[in-house]
This record gives structure tokens, sequence and C-alpha cells, in this order.
């Protein structure tokens, strides 16, 4: 005899949470998910890698689809682990990898105990302390990089392409205010550096400036945008009569960690208001999604060297200060 619906629920019912304190069924979730972590851990070896690589199959994975019944929490649980096999770990003491960061215990627990409740940012009724500690992030953000935290704001985004997104959508909207309500009315550009991250062509390509008003500028041999560069090539784009909708300073690439001069941008574009008689200020967007935390070393002194770094940390440190 086929199920009903009822005991259908009722099954489905034991693969979510509860939503009122159930010391039988809170300690089965647990036990779920320190299984998933035992058959991880089982993984792991003198190799920087989890488990054995294999040769991903996507023609296999396009032939997927909704099962005729449910599995078990137990059967979608060890699904979800094989899916790590071959899983690089970055944070193996003999693994060699650009950029990526190891999470820290505190940063899963942290992204484990909000997507049992699923908060929505969307207002503070829905999010509660969770919209508390975007404030509190981006209060922290600001003052290790030398803004007021008490003017200052931030937002929490999916990565450094969001944090791109918002930037120019600030830019465009200030060269072409009311462009949210009606659209882009005529063509803007957007300035980067030749090492600037791809993102800023993704972003041009989603907002409709077009990744052809993506205007490059080179880089000098330390992979910093040339000033000299910036300020023609803006003084350009201006008597084209086009708008600028971001100056795109990328402070630490992803590869030689290259830092462009944000002073002279700075400098560059408050000329350039002057000089073309602006009625709106060029939005700087500082891409710092890989050379932020260097900004901890803002109040570093670097003649005393409390910590002592050997002097070769020392002069990146000093020099990245600059």
């Amino acid at each position: 005899m086929p199920e009903n619906y009822e005991s259908i629920v009722a099954n489905l019912r034991q693969a979510f949470p509860q939503p009122v304190s159930d010391p039988v069924h809170d300690a089965y979730f647990v036990f779920s998910f320190l299984k998933a972590l035992e058959r991880v851990d089982g993984m792991k070896s003198q190799a920087p890698v989890l488990g054995t690589p294999v040769e991903l199959d996507f023609e296999a994975a396009r032939r997927s689809r909704l099962a005729e019944h449910p599995s078990t929490i137990e059967e979608v649980s060890h699904e979800l682990v094989d899916h790590l096999n071959g899983m690089f770990v970055w944070g193996h003491p003999r693994s060699q990898i650009n950029v990526v960061p190891a999470p820290t215990i505190p940063s899963i627990v942290g992204g484990l105990l909000p997507s049992i409740y699923n908060p929505n940012l969307v207002s503070d009724e829905s999010s509660r302390g969770v919209a508390v500690a975007e404030v509190e992030a981006a209060a922290v953000s600001a003052g290790l990089v030398g803004y007021d935290p008490a003017t200052a704001g931030g937002l929490f985004t999916f990565g450094g392409t969001g944090t791109l997104l918002y930037g120019l959508r600030i830019g465009l909207e200030k060269a072409l205010p009311g462009t949210g309500r009606t659209g882009l009315r005529e063509p803007v550009a957007v300035l980067a550096s030749e090492c600037a991250h791809y993102a800023v062509k993704a972003v041009a390509n989603w907002m409709g400036i077009g990744e052809e008003n993506v205007i490059i500028v080179p880089s000098d041999e330390e992979n910093a945008v040339r000033p000299c560069l910036v300020q023609s090539m803006l003084r350009d784009v201006l008597k084209e009569g086009r708008k600028v909708a971001g100056i795109v300073a990328t402070m630490g690439t992803t590869d030689a960690f290259g830092i462009d001069d944000l002073e002279a941008l700075h400098e560059i574009r408050n000329e350039a208001i002057d000089e073309h008689g602006l009625d709106y200020v060029p939005h700087l967007h500082a891409d710092a999604v890989i050379g932020w935390a260097w900004s901890v070393f803002n109040d570093y002194d670097v003649e005393s060297n409390e910590l002592d770094f050997p002097p070769r940390t020392v002069r990146a440190i000093a020099k990245t200060k600059r």
C-alpha cells in the first residue's frame, strides 16, 4: 500500500532541525554531522588532498535526475562527503596554493549556526543579531583602514565580485543619478589596471555598462597601475563626453600582490573634476579583497619590531603600509 501524505511528511520532518527542544532529535542532528565529519577525517592523509582524486565526469552529472523516492539523511550525507573526494586542502602543510584561505574553526561555526535558522538580512526582524554582526564587521573594517567607524557603513556581499558590483553601482548612480530607476541613458566608462581582477569586466557586463567600456590601463613592473596613464586616459574619456562610473584601484592583486597608488589616483580624480568642470565626483573604488588583511599592520611600529619579525618581513610590511 502506498504511503499517504501524513506519513511522508512525518518522515520529511526528521530531516529538519526541530523548532522546539527535542533531546533525542537534537542528538540525532549532532550525530549526523559528526558522522559526516568522521568520514571526511578518514579521507585525510599526508597528501594535501582529501581521498583520491578521480577524473571528473560532467557527462554523467548531466544525466542526474530527481529520484522518485527520497533518500535517508545518512545516504545524502554520504553522497555529500563523496563530492569532497580529491578536494585540495588549502591549509595542509604540504600545499602551496595562491590566495585561497583556510577557514578557521570559529568561521565554520559562524557559518553553521545561522544556516540552521537561515536569517534574512532584508530586515532586522528576519535577521536579528546577524544584522548587528554586519554593522560590527563594518565598524571593525573601517577602524582597520582608517575610516571613522561612527560614520562609515558596509554590508556583507557574496564575495569580491559582489564588492565590485556594489562599488560600481554606487559610481554609476553618482555619474548618472536615477539610473537605478530609468536604466542606462548614455554610455559610461570604468577605468582599471591591466592587473585588476577579471570581475571588473564581469560586473560591467552584468550592469549593462559593457565590457568594451572598461578602459584597461597598463601597469608597471611591480604590477601597480601607472598613474600618468590613468590621468591621460581619464582625460580622453572625459573629452569624449563620457561619464565615469568608477576608477578601480587594485589594493593587492591575486598573483604578485600589486598595489596601486591610491593617493595618486585620488589626486588625479580630483584634478579631473576641476579641469573638466564635472558636476559629479567619479567614484574611486579600492578593491582590497586580497590586500585588506595587511591593514592590521597599519599601527605596527616597524622600527621597534615588537613581534621580532625577520628583516625581510619587516621590509614587506613597511612597503605595503606605504
